[in-house]
C-alpha cells in the first residue's frame, strides 16, 4: 500500500483496525480496497483515514455518500 502512495502511518493504523476486526490481510483484499478507493475519486489517504476513523475493515466507494465527512 505504501508503494501505491498511502502514508505509512495510515497503513499501519488500518492494518491494526483490520486485525482487531478479524479481517485477513490478503492480496485480494488489498486489490479490492484499492479498486474501491480509485472508484471514489477522492484522495487515497483521506479515504484511508475515514476507514480508520470509522473502524471499517473494508471499503466501498458508495459508502462515502452516506457520511458527513464527504
Amino acid at each position: 500500500m505504501i508503494d501505491y502512495g498511502f502514508k505509512e502511518e495510515l497503513v499501519l493504523d488500518w492494518i491494526s483496525v483490520r486485525k482487531d476486526r478479524k479481517a485477513t490481510n490478503t492480496k485480494t483484499a488489498l486489490k479490492r480496497f484499492v479498486k474501491q478507493v480509485e472508484l471514489s475519486g477522492e484522495d487515497i489517504n483521506e479515504v484511508l483515514g475515514v476507514c480508520i476513523d470509522k473502524s471499517w475493515r473494508s471499503f466501498n466507494a458508495s459508502w462515502l455518500k452516506s457520511i458527513d465527512r464527504f
